[in-house]
């Protein structure tokens, strides 16, 4: 089974990336020591701890060291192959040209498309319907993934009550997850694939850029 978009809707969002990002300040450079930076188990730690399954529209970030990808590099799940745990695959769609990349299979431009496993990406823990939008600078969220149910402070003990019973295992805080977002938001996107994207509308100005299709 797959879930995926369609080639016309790749293409579109690809030159959609191109020209949002093309129309944005760039973000300062900023030099830190090698002590400032995570190390990339865990970036993989954090991607194990949110369990945040990949589904298309979904943003993530490229995590795995030696893969064909630069680590960090930002992308769009495109389509999802498989089922989880029946070596499932993904499509991503890069949001610069890569070197290492391909077309995916013909879906998109050269260098901007790869099919990698789900453990070689971090979603970014972003709801579909979040209300977040996309300003002239990029925003920063903080999001804290979703509990599954076993260290989650809320649930009740044996005795069918909540709290700190005799029985209860304390509950561990759950790693927060820092980005910048950038997501892509317009107007001539379909609605299903701005509800994907968790984005709303530009103004009337910026909703109908000349060099691209007006549909999906």
């Amino acid at each position: 089974s797959y879930t995926a978009l369609p080639r016309m809707g790749v293409q579109f969002l690809e030159g959609f990336l191109d020209y949002q990002l093309k129309h944005d300040p760039k973000p300062p450079s900023i030099t830190v020591s090698p002590e400032q930076l995570l190390g990339v188990e865990n970036a993989k730690f954090v991607s194990k701890s949110c369990k945040e399954l990949p589904r298309v529209g979904s943003r993530a970030v490229y995590v795995d060291a030696e893969g064909p990808a630069p680590v960090g590099a930002r992308c769009i799940v495109t389509a999802v192959y498989g089922r989880p745990g029946q070596d499932m695959k993904v499509e991503l769609l890069f949001d610069r040209p890569t070197f290492g990349c391909d077309t995916a299979f013909g879906r998109c431009s050269s260098m901007r498309g790869l099919v990698v496993a789900p453990s070689d990406i971090l979603v970014l823990p972003v709801e579909a319907s979040s209300s977040a939008t996309t300003q002239k600078s990029a925003k920063t969220y903080t999001s804290m993934p979703k509990s599954n149910g076993v260290n989650d402070p809320r649930q009740q003990n044996r005795t069918g009550k909540s709290g700190k019973g005799r029985g209860a295992r304390k509950a561990k805080k759950a790693p927060t997850v820092t980005y910048a977002s950038r997501h892509p938001e317009s107007t001539v996107l379909s609605r299903e694939l701005q509800r994907m994207l968790g984005i709303s509308s530009l103004p009337a100005e910026r909703a109908q850029p000349a060099d691209l299709p007006n549909e999906v």
